[in-house]
């Protein structure tokens, strides 16, 4: 009789799932960003069979962009000191701007970083105003449910801070506390069971954004909708901002954005292919919903859910699995410390 592993023995599996999985997912919309998603329809199964080189010319197959640049920065500065500081998150996006390294670049988080790098604010006050809800925040919120998926009240605390970094337009902020959520709950659980998931981050979601929690209540009755239609009402979720760009598609604005995400996850909660190819073929701002949707898949399902094509042609991959290993390292020796 095959024993079912615990759940302890799969968290390394489930962290290196995470930030690889959002990676790969980032990596593979990044060549098609602001795509249609009737073009992306159109190339089906296909965009999943190996990674694009950006048509622009100047990244290789399996780049990713800021999304993933400032998640492995928010893993590196828990790493640095043993512990959360927003100030050291922030201090760790500064050179991908720089330096003129970042990927992909954002208005909303570029902007905030100028910000902190003229000195005219601090990590507190550098964040876009209200009125601005893009996904920027969102997009990097997967390592803080990681580092706090036994903490609730923590995590909540942590991607605040975090978030506001950036961004701090309280949709924003909900989206991102939404995302790490997600990732602790994925982490934590065997099954997804819809009502527990949508009452523990709509629950999260609520400290922040009651408006932005409440429409997560509508995943149900949009799970039962064919797909055009899913898609469409999950755009009418999202009031427009100056962060909103639609083109036909799926808007760059965080509410459209992370309920996209979660719509493919919770269809295809055991499968981070199918998850993937969804995110992808929704169109729009495909690099952020398809590394938020890999993301939080990759740790429900583990690193070996991801092809291992794409495993091990993601640029950076030994840099990524390692940050893995060692967050997975850390939290558990403090955990063994803390239960002395």
């Amino acid at each position: 009789m095959v024993e079912t592993p615990t759940l302890r023995s799969l968290l390394r599996s489930r962290i290196r799932g995470a930030l690889l999985g959002g990676a790969v997912g980032d990596a593979l919309g990044f060549p098609f960003e602001g795509s249609t998603h009737a073009f992306m329809s159109a190339l089906g199964a296909d965009v999943m069979k190996a990674f694009e080189a950006h048509r622009s010319g100047y990244f290789p197959a399996g780049q990713f962009s800021e999304n993933t640049q400032m998640t492995l920065s928010t893993v590196e500065a828990i790493l640095s000191t043993k512990s959360f500081s927003g100030a050291d998150v922030a201090e760790g996006f500064l050179p991908l701007w720089r330096e003129n390294r970042v990927i992909g670049r954002s208005t909303g988080c570029s902007e905030a970083v100028s910000r902190l790098l003229a000195g005219t604010a601090d990590w507190r006050t550098s964040g876009c105003e209200e009125g601005w809800a893009g996904s920027g925040a969102a997009e990097r919120a997967v390592p803080l449910g990681l580092w706090n998926y036994d903490e609730a009240e923590q995590l909540i605390e942590q991607t605040v801070l975090t978030a506001e970094i950036t961004h701090r337009d309280p949709r924003a902020v909900a989206g991102a506390v939404g995302v790490a959520a997600a990732a602790a709950y994925s982490l934590t659980h065997r099954e997804i069971i819809l009502g527990d998931w949508i009452d523990e981050v709509g629950g999260a979601m609520a400290s922040v954004c009651p408006s932005l929690a409440q429409g997560l209540g509508e995943l149900p009755r949009i799970l039962s909708l064919g797909e055009d239609d899913a898609l469409n009402k999950i755009e009418q979720l999202g009031a427009r901002d100056r962060s909103s760009e639609t083109r036909g598609q799926q808007s760059s604005s965080v509410v459209p954005t992370i309920m996209t995400a979660f719509y493919w996850f919770l269809r295809f909660p055991d499968e981070w292919v199918l998850t993937v190819c969804g995110c992808l073929r929704s169109g729009g701002d495909v690099s952020t919903i398809a590394a938020i949707g890999a993301g939080i898949s990759g740790a429900f399902n583990g690193d070996g859910s991801i092809p291992d094509v794409l495993r091990r042609t993601v640029v950076d991959r030994d840099r990524i699995v390692q940050l893995a290993d060692r967050l997975h390292n850390l939290k558990e020796s403090q955990r063994l410390r803390s239960s002395r």
